[in-house]
């Protein structure tokens, strides 16, 4: 299993904006006392960790699950945990088809 460095999350309430995600948790800090992050931006993270654990992956062609263990506040620390099941080697490249990714926020 590879543990990556924390990102803390930033900019929460600008994805939901585009996505046209209009529920107030995501833009007003009032409700709920901190602004709760989009998921898609939780899972756009743990993607963007997930490539540095792995530097020379060239795409994610899929993913088996990538689980919401908590709620995710703009301010967290979010980790990446990633284990390759198998892998497939084809001359100069390596595949990891079985890539399972997870992210778990850490609230400091």
């Amino acid at each position: 299993m590879l543990r990556s460095t924390g990102d803390v999350v930033s900019s929460a309430p600008e994805l939901p904006r585009l996505a046209l995600n209009i529920a107030a948790a995501h833009h007003d800090s009032r409700v709920g006392g901190r602004r709760l992050v989009y998921g898609a931006h939780t899972i756009g993270l743990a993607l963007g960790q997930a490539s540095r654990l792995l530097p020379n992956l060239v795409t994610v062609l899929g993913w088996e699950s990538c689980d919401h263990t908590g709620p995710v506040h703009e301010g967290d620390i979010l980790h990446c945990s990633s284990t390759a099941r198998s892998q497939t080697t084809h001359a100069n490249c390596v595949a990891l088809p079985d890539q399972q990714s997870t992210t778990a926020p850490t609230i400091r």
